[in-house]
């Protein structure tokens, strides 16, 4: 037996409301943000051929500059496992405050 397209329909419907409801807490929203926010390297590099040559970089293009134009590869994993310890702290955060949060 085929499910009919209104069951369907109202299932999306109710996943479509918990996505928004999620999206709308701000606490959910400013995690999202930060954790977005340290995914801008290739937006930047693209349009700026790797940044500004003075010191306000960010980190990312910091970490790219280390490892393939300077060649210290030791120096640059060290940041991309500090980064990447820093994204598993905020989804892991984010996780937490989704899941205590009632909707």
């Amino acid at each position: 037996m085929k499910p009919r397209i209104s069951t369907r329909l109202g299932a999306a419907s109710v996943l479509a409301h918990h996505a928004a409801a999620a999206a709308a807490h701000p606490r959910v929203a400013i995690l999202f943000r930060a954790i977005d926010a340290l995914k801008t390297f290739d937006i930047i590099f693209v349009m700026t051929q790797g940044g500004p040559p003075t010191p306000p970089r960010r980190s990312i293009s910091l970490l790219f500059n280390q490892a393939f134009s300077y060649f210290n590869m030791g120096y640059a994993s060290s940041m991309a496992v500090a980064l990447f310890a820093l994204v598993l702290g905020a989804s892991l955060l984010l996780i937490k405050v989704r899941r205590s949060t009632t909707w």
